[in-house]
């Protein structure tokens, strides 16, 4: 039987950077309301929104920041609702770190966690420090950690089990490793690990967070899908999964060329029939305006854990 090629589905608004011919910004033309086209940003996910820390577009290189900016890095916090497919710029309260390219982000609970990145010029400026933002308040949180704190990097992955972080690979911009470090969340201590194995991957930056519970509910499932899909012309991006359901967002195609500010998802499993009712419903309804008569949703016997994604 011929196998079907998947396509990546585009959501929401769009924009790349060859769209504007790829002209540097102009500082009295930046709307603060607007998500640019980005690419090095880290983003997380809940059962209702994606949200898009930090990211880099060289376009911006020549605008004089402010207190609150750090370009040509984006000192930004997006979400992206994923049923009205509608961009909100959120406004943190805190010290939000300024490290904002290529560092770790991962959610646990209703806390974003960040560790690392680099600023400008890249591989200069790096960082090993921890931080908390809570995506109800929005306030920012700098965590002291002690122990074997692993040394100033970007490029690694991080990644969760229980009450443990841990963070692999990297480089400071002049050295690669794939050192291996977790972090007790509630004491603040890291500890390096030491690596049981004869085999050890080369040294590497960039790398993929692989999620242990998923992969092992659905490999094969992965595996076939990213053999055969078909994706946009983009080569750099983040992308994360959400039951079932494979999104990225941004990223470059050449280096210092065309970015872009593109969601895109792709169905890893078969989704359910409620998932394709519920998604119907969003294409055919204005959301945006049902958003304030929720009431109404569930009186038509809409399910509570749909209505809740608004």
């Amino acid at each position: 039987m011929a196998l079907t090629v998947q396509k990546f589905q585009t959501v929401g608004p769009v924009e790349q950077d060859e769209d504007v011919e790829n002209q540097n910004v102009h500082p009295n033309e930046i709307d603060m309301d607007r998500l640019y086209p980005r690419s090095g940003h880290r983003a997380v996910v809940d059962d209702s929104n994606m949200y898009v820390l930090g990211g880099y577009n060289p376009r911006f290189r020549h605008v004089e920041n402010s207190l609150d900016t750090y370009y040509p890095l984006f000192k930004e916090l997006w979400k992206f609702n994923f049923t009205t497919q509608k961009w909100t710029s959120l406004i943190t309260d805190g010290i939000m770190p300024t490290e904002l390219a290529s560092h770790a982000a991962l959610r646990c609970g209703r806390n974003l966690l960040y560790f690392g990145g680099t600023g400008v010029p890249f591989g200069h400026s790096s960082s090993n420090d921890f931080y908390t933002c809570n995506l109800d308040t929005l306030k920012w949180r700098y965590v002291k950690c002690r122990g074997d704190i692993p040394q100033k990097k970007y490029g690694h992955a991080m990644a969760r089990l229980g009450k443990d972080v841990y963070v692999c690979g990297g480089t400071t911009g002049f050295v690669y490793n794939m050192d291996i470090h977790r972090l007790d969340i509630y004491t603040g201590v890291w500890e390096k690990l030491q690596v049981q194995s004869k085999y050890t991957p080369s040294s590497r930056s960039q790398l993929l967070k692989y999620n242990l519970e998923y992969g092992r509910k659905h490999k094969q499932n992965l595996i076939k899908c990213m053999d055969i899909l078909e994706l946009e012309s983009v080569t750099v991006v983040h992308c994360l999964e959400m039951d079932g359901c494979l999104y990225i967002f941004g990223g470059v195609t050449r280096i210092d060329d065309i970015r872009t500010n593109c969601v895109q998802r792709i169905w890893l499993i078969l989704p359910t029939l409620q998932e394709l009712c519920w998604e119907n419903m969003c294409l055919t309804l204005d959301m945006n305006r049902l958003q304030k008569h929720r009431s109404k949703l569930f009186e038509i016997g809409v399910p509570i854990h749909f209505i809740e994604r608004l």
